[in-house]
């Protein structure tokens, strides 16, 4: 019998394949190696610059002011800043978040100042010591929210709009206004600030939006006024 497929279309037909096959999502790890301060010079990330997709760590004393020159909306598998790290600023073009924000360095602050649009509920893990301040504003699609947990400090300080809810499973959230809190539904809506451990704390004197159903859990979550 005959076969219907010549050697030519076999070989095609796995060019073929083996083009279109996905690439698998990377870490890369910044050590700050280049001459700027730009993600996209792939010496600052030892060789080889993130790509799309791809999980981003910071870590290191060196060139920690730097500017993410991705394209707008570039899509990044989570931040984590690594022990041992010195104080990092992260600036440039917005970034879309498609995993978690992590801090595993004690005493210094770590800031994020771009805008991010989550694509879920994603955790802002901090280990207790910690701080993590996120100053750029937070967008996300219907259901998208952040879970704080690790047990250290974690600040929201820009005018906020994603949907979902705040949860504070360990540590200290810290926030200025109802707007760090995300955006409010036009009714009264619960479960929308949910502390199961840990603390709600601001410096500001502030009214929460009456929508803004609030959850308190275990008798070790509390809402601190300092």
């Amino acid at each position: 019998m005959k076969c219907p497929f010549s050697l030519r279309t076999v070989l095609v037909l796995s060019a073929v394949i083996s083009f279109t096959r996905p690439s698998i999502a990377g870490t890369a790890t910044w050590n700050g190696g280049g001459q700027d301060n730009f993600w996209q010079n792939p010496a600052n990330w030892g060789g080889t610059p993130p790509s799309s997709g791809d999980a981003l760590t910071f870590q290191g004393t060196v060139r920690l002011n730097n500017t993410n020159n991705f394209g707008a909306g570039t899509a990044f598998n989570g931040i984590t800043f690594a022990s041992p790290s010195a104080a990092f600023n992260l600036f440039g073009n917005p970034i879309n978040l498609t995993s978690d924000i992590v801090n595993n360095q004690v005493v210094v602050n770590e800031t994020i100042n771009f805008p991010l649009t989550l694509d879920a509920t994603h955790n802002l893990t901090v280990t207790p010591g910690g701080s993590l301040v996120i100053r750029g504003p937070i967008a996300g699609p219907a259901g998208a929210g952040l879970t704080l947990s690790g047990g250290g400090q974690a600040t929201l300080a820009a005018t906020n709009s994603f949907p979902g809810a705040v949860t504070i499973n360990a540590g200290t959230l810290t926030v200025f206004s109802d707007a760090n809190l995300g955006a409010t539904n036009a009714s009264p809506t619960p479960g929308r600030l949910v502390i199961n451990s840990g603390a709600l704390q601001t410096t500001n004197t502030f009214v929460i939006n009456d929508n803004r159903g609030i959850i308190v859990g275990p008798s070790s979550g509390s809402l601190r006024l300092m």
